[in-house]
């Protein structure tokens, strides 16, 4: 399985348990890591002892394992975990191997698809689901909502910046630098996306003319 496949796959199953990997030997987050299923918290566990030392010593890596054991619902704390994994299992072909044997343990155990859902009108999921509407509660209407299209990303060499991609019918320009953080700038023309891949130093085309220039939201477009 290659990095940015693997990588994909681990960061939702170790999103849940992270803020009690982060604590593993604590008695405390022991018992709430069993909450979650005792048979996927040993899984959790293995994994993540495997990638631990190499997150530890990168600190891009630390940081976004952090932000998703802050936020582990959060769709950008993710996003970078997935791209500094990614990086991680890239550069160790030897840790690739043993994360990717593990991950075919965890999915034999069929505790891939934990999903816990407490409260009142709480929905739990297993496996996959796109392109559906989910409602609680009484006396709802729902609304369908056109799927967005995938922004297709382009890899570029730069101090600053990891990958770029451009929507030219919705001007939407994104940009995952190379902290992990991923935004979506707004109203952004052609030929400024042009000049942005054409530019020797990406990283000093984006200061001087996209960033606080354009509208921006976190996350992907």
């Amino acid at each position: 399985m290659d990095p940015q496949t693997l990588a994909q796959q681990i960061v939702p199953f170790l999103a849940p348990f992270l803020p009690y990997l982060l604590k593993a030997g604590e008695k405390a987050a022991e018992e709430a890591g069993k909450k979650l299923g005792a048979a996927a918290w040993e899984k959790a566990k293995a994994l993540w002892a495997q990638l631990r030392p190499k997150v530890e010593a990168k600190p891009a890596a630390r940081e976004a394992v952090q932000d998703v054991a802050a936020y582990p619902k959060d769709e950008d704390a993710r996003a970078a975990l997935r791209l500094q994994l990614r990086k991680l299992l890239a550069e160790d072909p030897a840790l690739a191997a043993e994360v990717a044997r593990l991950w075919e343990e965890v999915q034999a155990a069929g505790v891939v698809n934990l999903v816990i859902a407490k409260g009142d009108r709480s929905v739990a999921i297993g496996g996959h689901v796109h392109d559906s509407t989910i409602v609680t509660g009484d006396q709802n209407q729902v609304t369908q909502r056109p799927t967005p299209r995938g922004m297709v990303l382009h890899t570029v060499e730069s101090s600053m910046i990891h990958a770029v991609g451009y929507d030219p019918e919705r001007r939407l320009l994104e940009v995952v630098f190379n902290s992990g953080r991923v935004y979506c700038y707004e109203q952004v023309p052609p030929e400024v996306y042009e000049a942005l891949m054409a530019a020797e130093s990406k990283g000093r085309f984006m200061r001087a003319a996209i960033i606080d220039v354009y509208p921006y939201r976190r996350g992907p477009c």
